[in-house]
């Protein structure tokens, strides 16, 4: 019977290798260390768009009188170094929990982004672009829209001056009728969880699978949150569990490890 640790421990290795680092921050240490901010280029933190209330991060474009302020950017970058650019399957859970509908005026809408990553510099008569690609989930609380896109740059007509099209992974939002309830609920905390193992992805939303697709053009890269368009989001909790991932941040309410049940079971 000496083959059955051996046989365990060869079981029990893809798991541990699958999420051998976690990075966690649930804002309680009151800055944003690892974090790059793209409210406007060198803005010092905190300023009045993006600021920490009671243990949680405020993301506010909420405003009029300053349109700098309707784009605001949470990136992880920690570290000296760029090994963020190499992450190529995580998990991400965070909550977030929404305030205000905009009535009037701009839509409001809230990105989570995975794998994100810039490549080349591209020069179009008198400006310049940067090519980046991502995975996102849109949420546009007006519309009550949860949408899954793929933001591929390197399928874009560089001589022609369009605006690059998101391929869509969802032919229709969460409807009430599905939830019993609005697809998005204002003054709630709503849990959100995203895979991004490889080239298979997961979108989960409020415990309801949005999206799961393949896309094998998905490259590596890093996380980041956006929110633009008249939108104030709290974001709370955020959790990134992979095999490239440092381990940073102490203990908090989400529980990545949960999602080992369906690792061991595939």
């Amino acid at each position: 019977m000496k083959w059955l640790p051996i046989v365990f421990l060869m079981a029990v290795s893809p798991v541990t290798a699958a999420y051998s680092g976690t990075f966690r921050d649930d804002f309680s240490d009151g800055n944003l260390e690892g974090w790059h901010i793209g409210a406007r280029p060198g803005a010092p933190f905190p300023h009045h768009g993006l600021r920490i209330e009671n243990g949680y991060l405020v993301m506010d474009s909420f405003f009029v009188d300053e349109p700098r302020f309707r784009h605001i950017t949470l990136e992880l970058r920690p570290g000296n170094g760029k090994k963020w650019e190499k992450w190529d399957s995580y998990t991400l859970t965070c909550r977030v929990r929404f305030t205000v509908i905009p009535q009037e005026g701009p839509p409001g809408i809230f990105h989570i982004e995975v794998r994100k990553s810039e490549g080349d510099k591209v020069q179009k008569g008198f400006r310049i672009f940067t090519l980046v690609n991502y995975q996102s989930m849109w949420i546009q609380l007006r519309a009550q829209l949860i949408k899954i896109g793929t933001f591929q740059p390197h399928e874009r007509a560089l001589d022609e001056d369009v605006t690059v099209p998101m391929v869509l992974h969802t032919r229709a939002a969460l409807s009430r009728e599905d939830l019993g309830r609005p697809p998005i609920e204002l003054n709630r905390w709503i849990p959100i969880e995203i895979v991004a193992e490889k080239d298979l992805f997961e979108f989960h939303f409020d415990g309801n699978l949005v999206a799961r697709y393949r896309d094998e053009k998905a490259g590596p890269g890093t996380v980041r949150f956006r929110t633009h368009f008249g939108m104030l989001a709290h974001l709370d909790d955020v959790s990134i569990s992979g095999p490239r991932i440092p381990n940073i941040g102490g203990p908090h309410r989400v529980a990545p490890e949960a999602r080992l049940a369906t690792t061991w079971g595939k």
